[in-house]
């Protein structure tokens, strides 16, 4: 084995060896296939994903003795000196390290010179982003219009700070986050090479501790392969990753289960007596929570390689959907409040304790909860108040209009009251029509709210049906038609008033219509 890094041994040197950006794989692919070549690109994206890789075998296929390909060849003594790091024509350079414009000038000055022996001059600039700014504007003339045996391929984690200027000069390629599911894929494959041991279980905390990272799985892989002496176990990674072994969240969420407050305070015990970062015990709980309620509901949904899977399957069955929700809300609020707890351990075991305390409902049962006491017996007196002589609701359709304004009703539930017309009414019927253009209004939360105005005004329980029509009398048409004809008689008026008349004929005045206000009688 090696005594290189397994990040620099395993650096990938052909674009189908690059895992999780398919996306840009493919479109430098068929650039170069179709032979349609920026003279500069951009490559964005977290640390340890693929940018600085994919420069160097783009540098391999732009100056492959064997042609511009879709893959460099691998052999020629070309490819053989970028992947070695002597190729003269190709200059990689560190920005956060030559930051100046100086470095800048000298850099486009060699560019000004034909390559010594490959077919293009290559400039990898990697954190371009930490350029200054005169650096930035020294490159953007050559940027623009380069010679035309140099190509640049710039890499940045940060491309806000990367000048317009300058993005609208390059191809920009965006690198996403690697998923777990391909990180893990890809260290199987390198220890079944390596001839090392390990569990998927184990795999799968790497590759979600590296946070989409090649680069950092592959370090951690190498960690812990020192720590486990070449064996990498679930008990080896957890150690090293300082989180909580899967087994004693088990334990907690079947005291929870069981509502066993014994038992829940001694599984609560040794989580706080295993020293992990309690912020994190949380987040692996908030995780298995989710995972329980996906299983509940999709058993066959998440991969075999999940560890204790079948033991969160089994547990989810012992929980009502709403439980497991309240569960996993009370554990992410309780992540939040951790900075205003009196200390962790407190934070920890409160949220345990509120996980045992509060529940949605009796387990079992999908019912509404119990209303209290006092409810019941309130809704008791309205019922024996119900019981007498039925009231008589009748209302004719010329008595709807007045009646609105007694709902008090406001919002689009105000609007639905004014724009619908009362056809007929019997003792537990009320039946509306509403115009086409306000069909929108027959929302079920405005139709609720509007029910139980009625009901409220008329002091009893009612039926409500609304039917869309061509025409309807609303109370807001009839007012809207009195408003117009009040105004109309206004106009009228001042269009016949002698003064009004004597104003039009020596001054040229006109009336503004819009202007009109009708006098509002006293108590009106």
């Amino acid at each position: 084995m090696t005594s290189k890094a397994l990040a620099i041994k395993w650096r990938p040197k052909r674009f189908d060896f690059v895992v999780g950006q398919e996306h840009v794989v493919k479109t430098l692919k068929n650039a170069l296939e179709q032979n349609r070549l920026h003279h500069a690109w951009l490559l964005t994206g977290t640390r340890g994903v693929g940018k600085t890789s994919l420069a160097r075998i783009l540098a391999k296929a732009l100056n492959c003795f064997e042609g511009i390909k879709s893959e460099p060849c691998g052999n020629c003594s070309a490819c053989e000196q970028i992947n070695l790091g002597r190729a003269v024509d190709v200059i990689e350079l560190d920005a956060a390290s030559n930051t100046q414009v100086d470095n800048m000038r000298e850099l486009l000055d060699s560019a000004l010179y034909a390559p010594s022996s490959l077919r293009f001059k290559v400039f990898i600039i990697d954190e371009v982003h930490m350029l200054s700014k005169s650096a930035f504007n020294a490159m953007l003339k050559t940027l623009e219009e380069p010679p035309a045996h140099v190509k640049f391929i710039l890499a940045t984690t940060d491309p806000q700070k990367v000048p317009v200027t300058v993005l609208s000069r390059c191809l920009q390629l965006n690198l996403k986050k690697i998923h777990p599911k391909s990180i893990a894929g890809q260290v199987e494959t390198i220890l079944s090479d390596e001839k090392l041991e390990f569990s998927s279980e184990a795999l799968s905390k790497i590759a979600i501790a590296a946070d989409g990272s090649m680069r950092d799985a592959l370090s951690l892989l190498d960690q812990a392969i020192a720590l486990g002496d070449g064996h990498i176990s679930t008990k080896v990674v957890t150690d090293m990753l300082g989180g909580l072994d899967t087994g004693k969240l088990v334990r907690l969420l079947e005291a929870l289960a069981e509502g066993d407050g014994q038992q829940l305070m001694l599984a609560t015990t040794e989580i706080l007596d295993s020293s992990a970062p309690l912020d994190q015990v949380l987040a692996s709980l908030a995780t298995s929570i989710t995972q329980m309620s996906i299983l509940q509901k999709f058993p066959t949904a998440l991969d075999d390689s999940l560890e204790q899977k079948d033991k969160l399957i089994e547990l989810s069955n012992r929980f009502d959907p709403e439980e497991l929700q309240l569960m996993y809300q009370i554990a992410i609020h309780g992540r939040r409040d951790f900075e205003w707890a009196p200390d962790e351990f407190s934070g920890f075991s409160m949220v345990v304790l509120r996980m045992h305390a509060f529940k949605p409902e009796e387990r079992g049962s999908y019912s509404q909860k119990p209303v209290e006491q006092k409810k019941v017996e309130k809704k008791k007196i309205i019922e024996e108040k119900n019981t007498g002589e039925p009231l008589d609701i009748r209302i004719s359709p010329n008595q709807w209009a007045p009646f609105v304004k007694q709902l008090k009703l406001g919002g689009m539930a105000g609007m639905l009251a004014s724009n619908c017309e009362l056809k007929s009414c019997t003792d537990n019927l009320l039946e509306f029509v509403v115009p086409n253009e306000f069909a929108n209004l027959l929302n079920d939360s405005y139709i609720k709210k509007f029910h139980i105005a009625l009901e409220k005004n008329l002091k009893r329980k009612i039926k409500v049906k609304l039917n869309i029509a061509t025409i309807a009398n609303t109370p807001l048409k009839t007012e809207n038609e009195h408003k117009r004809n009040t105004k109309n008689r206004a106009i009228n008026s001042l269009e016949t008033d002698p003064s009004v008349k004597s104003l039009i004929r020596h001054f040229d005045a006109t009336i503004i219509e819009e202007s009109v206000q009708p006098k509002k009688n006293k108590g009106s």
